[in-house]
């Protein structure tokens, strides 16, 4: 995974008018009225601004100690330039073997279906995993940008194919293709594979279940706003709200929504005890905070979700995998 850093130089130019006298002239201005009187100009009024405070009882995210890498867990990293926008350019697995030794392998590079692309190498530009890795999906663009607009560039002709694995990533097999900007964004029950397209540029949002094509139609009061996807988890999909202010299930009734310490966004959606009912959410600090982003835990009982605790960070964090037994990431 290649880093970039970009190192930004303020030069503060400071310059002053007046004679070349080696005395001191005096800093007051003004303009002179009829009688030839100097008047002062009013200073500016400076508007007092409240400093940003934390949010009650909110736990701040810090990197703690290294950890050994777990001997019962292998991370499925997508390679690329991360924060660029350019797409990932592969999936690897990282495992510690039973001699100990950490081993990385690539389970996904496009460069070995390129005989599916007519015209140039495939891309990936979305993928769904589970979290023990016996499914997982990828979209490539074969043809074409497979972008919604904005930072990825649409195009009315693009195409792409979903890929799905059953077997951790021995083998994959294509199991639908189409277009325009087709991506792959989530599992759901049943071994489906819920895609995005875009009919037109940053609009025309339909979402299907692959393989059978099925088109899903969000809830009342969804966001079909561009980037806006839905999250899965477990088989079930998750709908951010219009105003952005909640989140909702499938039959519109509504999981979280916004209160005067949190909003959340529900671009990331986690379960801190797998089968448990905890969830943790990526959102926003609601008002004025000292932290930019924010990460909420719930208990979940009988659809209804009870916020536990909100953990804010400085930069942007989203649910991960968590450790079933000590609520650890």
């Amino acid at each position: 995974m290649r880093w970039l850093l970009t190192a930004v130089t303020v030069v503060l130019i400071v310059s002053a008018c007046g004679d070349d006298s080696d005395t001191a002239s005096s800093a007051t201005t003004g303009t002179p009225s009829p009688s030839g009187v100097l008047t002062t100009s009013p200073s500016p009024t400076t508007i007092p601004t409240a400093a940003p405070q934390p949010i009650p009882g909110a736990i701040e995210l810090t990197r703690g100690p290294d950890a050994p890498f777990p001997d019962d867990m292998a991370f499925i990293i997508d390679t690329g330039c991360w924060g660029c926008d350019a797409g990932s350019q592969s999936l690897v697995r990282v495992y510690r073997d039973a001699s100990g030794v950490i081993r990385s392998e690539t389970i996904l590079d496009p460069t070995d279906f390129d005989a599916i692309s007519p015209t140039s190498g495939p891309l990936i530009n979305g993928f769904a995993i589970a979290r023990d890795a016996s499914m997982m999906a990828v979209s490539l663009c074969i043809e074409g940008t497979c972008g919604p607009g904005g930072i990825i560039e649409w195009e009315a002709d693009s195409l792409a194919t979903v890929m799905l694995s059953t077997d951790g990533g021995i083998t994959w097999e294509e199991i639908g293709r189409g277009g325009p900007a087709l991506q792959v964004i989530g599992l759901v029950a049943g071994g489906g594979v819920l895609t995005v397209n875009y009919l037109e540029r940053l609009g025309g949002i339909e979402f299907r279940i692959l393989p059978g094509n099925e088109l899903i139609e969000p809830p009342a009061g969804a966001s079909n706003q561009p980037y806006a996807h839905p999250s899965t988890l477990d088989g079930q999909i998750f709908w951010r709200t219009k105003d952005g202010e909640g989140v909702l299930y499938s039959d519109g009734s509504v999981l979280v929504s916004a209160d005067d310490e949190f909003r959340p966004l529900g671009t990331g959606i986690g379960e801190l005890t797998p089968g448990a009912g905890r969830l943790l959410i990526d959102g926003l600090p609601s008002g004025s905070s000292s932290q930019a982003y924010a990460l909420a835990a719930y208990d979940v009982s009988d659809r209804i979700a009870a916020r536990q605790q909100i953990y804010t960070s400085p930069g942007y964090a989203r649910p991960g995998w968590w450790s079933p037994g000590d609520g650890q990431a």
